[in-house]
């Protein structure tokens, strides 16, 4: 992607971000995406198919950022223990969360449960292999019980830290989750 195209959809996530904060999802209308974005119908268009796209392509985005560019896979200092590496990584992670918060929270009270089902899917794939081993290695529990548990108990967390608006540190919130998967 070229660096209009890039600042193109900037300016139509922003623009999406700004009307969920003032109407729900199935209400926005693409008119209004492109009048609020400053674009055309057409340029809406060649980057995307629907809204529904739109919306897909804003988690995709986000996780993205999350998981991948936010080195939540190199964030491992050598000198620490295996567990210590995990804890770290964890804690990455809902900072990068808490720095998207605004996004966070207009995507997780959409009508639609797209959001929460994305982010289910990213934790079963990059957040799940990283714990089942540690602490459910012994474990005569099914391996699909166990992902959700982990990823719905992370989402629980995540929500319940969202809401409170309490200075929770997330060294502090990862040794709740922790404890929450002990």
């Amino acid at each position: 992607m070229n660096r209009q195209e890039e600042k193109t959809q900037e300016a139509i996530f922003k623009a999406f971000f700004s009307l969920l904060s003032k109407k729900s999802f199935q209400k926005i209308r693409i008119g209004e995406l492109t009048n609020e974005a400053n674009i055309g119908r057409s340029t809406f268009y060649s980057h995307f198919s629907s809204k529904d796209d739109l919306l897909t392509a804003v988690c995709h985005h986000l996780f993205e950022h999350v998981f991948i560019t936010s080195s939540f896979f190199e964030h491992q200092p050598d000198e620490i223990s295996t567990v210590e590496k995990l804890e770290h990584r964890i804690a990455h992670l809902f900072q990068h969360f808490k720095e998207n918060e605004e996004k966070i929270t207009t995507l997780y009270h959409l009508e639609d449960d797209y959001f929460l089902r994305s982010l289910k899917e990213e934790l079963d794939k990059n957040l799940v292999p990283l714990l089942a081993p540690i602490y459910f290695q012994d474990s005569a529990l099914p391996n699909s019980l166990i992902t959700q548990y982990i990823s719905e108990t992370f989402i629980s967390v995540l929500n319940w830290w969202l809401h409170i608006k309490d200075d929770v540190s997330t060294s502090q919130l990862t040794n709740y989750y922790l404890q929450l998967l002990r």
